[in-house]
This record gives structure tokens, C-alpha cells and sequence, in this order.
């Protein structure tokens, strides 16, 4: 299950939907956070993980805010509605830290670091937080930071699970990946290596910089800037415009709200 942004509301599927915004919330805080997180995990197995770590939670808050500054900072009203679909205020927006998506993810983000299926790097997170929160509005042209070429971010979540264990998420695989298992409802999902191009995307999704091709149900490679297209997903770009033509192509990234 991919982790994937979501903006303030539930995400569609499995639990890593729901997990996408607290992660974008962990990627996109302000920085000179104080805030240091033991990884070593101290819970049982069988021990059922009920009280988010007050550290992990004050983070998640100052990520919200932050996220919420470069946003009203960068797009105006109407921008905001058309790209985002904000129409409420900054202090609304910083509220959306406890959410009811939030929520859920957050518990799910710090059941996997209590169960030490993940860690966290915290320096590689400041770093990424930082370049987040102090990126100019030309350079605002992605909204997930999990996909960002921004210092530290890729880095952030360190697997810890080996091919074959069982897992929820994508970032506790080593490998990258964490296969559904659609043919049984009562196994577990599997780390597993990644699907390649070419390779079935009807039960699974694609990793990232894939697209799953609807007519030929394969995993393909996202295509560059001019290439002919049918859907935002099939560009690495994510934006698959008319042409002054009318015909649909990949763009160019561009920043959200004009830069």
C-alpha cells in the first residue's frame, strides 16, 4: 500500500490512504522542531497500541501549520478553492491537525514506530521540513512531499522489514513495497519486491513514476512533457492539458498558484 497525500480528508482503500496525510503532515513541519522520538520499540507483540506519543502528535501540529503557511502564503481565494479545494481560513486550516483522517493515520503511523516496523530519521526530517516550509512559490509545485526532491524527505521513513514479512504499509518493506493479498482475505499482506514495467497493475498498484494502463491492465512508465494523454496520473508531471489544438498532452510542472 502506497502512501499517498491527501488534502484534509479520508483517503479512498486501505488504511495507507488514511495514512497519507499525517505523512505529509511529518514531511511538511516547521522547522527548529525540538522534538526527539525514541524508535526503540517497547511494546508487545500482542499489546494493543492505544496512546499516540505526545512528541509524535505536537509534530504532526507544526506540520499542518506549516503546510497551511506556504499554501495561503503562495494561492489567493480562488486558487486556493480551484486547487486545492480550501475555502476556509488559514486558522481553519491549522486546526485541521485533529481531524478525524488525521487521526486515523497518526495512530497507524505510530503503532508501526512502537512495533519498530519503521524509524524515523529525524534529522533527515528536519531537513525536509525545512526546505518545505521556506520553498519559494515558483518552486510550490507539488503538494506531497513524499514524492519531492526536497533534502531529507525521501529519506525520512527507514524500513525495517525484510522481503516476505508481513506489513500494512509500503514504507515498512526494505524492498519498498507492500503486496495486498487479494486472493485471500484472511492472509496477511507481504513485503515484496516491486512491480516492474510490463508487470500486472489489475490487483495492485504501480510503484511511483508508474501508471497502471487501464486498457492493457500493465504497469507503465510516467510519461515526459508533450507526450499524448488521456489521464493526469499517466504524466510525471501529473497535469495532462489541451494544447492550443485541443489536444490532450503532458505539461510541463508548473507552480500551483502561478508562482
Amino acid at each position: 500500500m502506497t502512501l499517498q497525500m491527501t488534502h484534509l480528508s479520508p483517503g479512498t482503500g486501505a488504511p495507507a490512504r488514511l495514512l497519507g496525510a499525517v505523512i505529509f503532515l511529518l514531511l511538511t513541519a516547521c522547522g527548529g522542531s525540538t522534538i526527539e522520538v525514541d524508535n526503540t520499540p517497547d511494546t508487545g507483540a500482542d499489546e494493543e497500541i492505544t496512546a499516540i506519543d505526545p512528541q509524535l502528535r505536537q509534530l504532526s501540529t507544526e506540520i499542518q501549520n506549516a503546510r497551511c503557511q506556504v499554501t495561503f502564503g503562495c494561492c489567493n481565494t480562488e486558487q486556493r478553492l480551484n486547487e486545492f479545494g480550501i475555502d476556509y481560513s488559514k486558522e481553519e486550516c491549522e486546526a485541521g491537525a485533529n481531524s478525524f483522517p488525521v487521526e486515523i493515520g497518526l495512530s497507524l503511523l505510530n503503532e508501526a514506530i512502537a512495533r519498530g516496523r519503521i524509524e524515523v530519521d529525524w534529522e533527515a526530517a528536519e531537513m525536509c521540513v525545512n526546505a518545505f516550509r521556506t520553498q519559494s512559490c515558483s518552486a510550490f509545485t507539488e503538494d506531497d512531499p513524499i514524492r519531492t526532491t526536497f533534502p531529507g524527505c525521501a529519506q525520512m521513513m527507514v524500513p525495517q522489514l525484510e522481503e516476505g514479512a508481513e506489513c500494512t504499509l509500503d514504507e515498512e518493506c526494505i524492498t519498498g513495497y507492500c503486496q495486498l493479498n487479494v486472493l485471500d482475505a484472511d492472509s496477511p499482506d507481504r513485503c515484496a519486491q516491486r512491480p516492474q514495467e510490463g508487470d500486472d497493475c489489475s490487483s495492485n498498484p504501480c510503484p511511483s513514476g508508474m501508471f497502471c494502463d487501464g486498457f492493457e491492465n500493465i504497469c507503465r512508465r510516467t510519461l515526459r512533457a508533450g507526450t499524448s494523454c488521456y489521464r493526469p496520473e499517466e504524466c510525471a508531471s501529473q497535469l495532462c492539458l489541451e494544447n492550443e489544438n485541443g489536444e490532450l498532452r503532458c505539461a510541463d510542472p508548473r507552480p500551483y498558484c502561478g508562482g
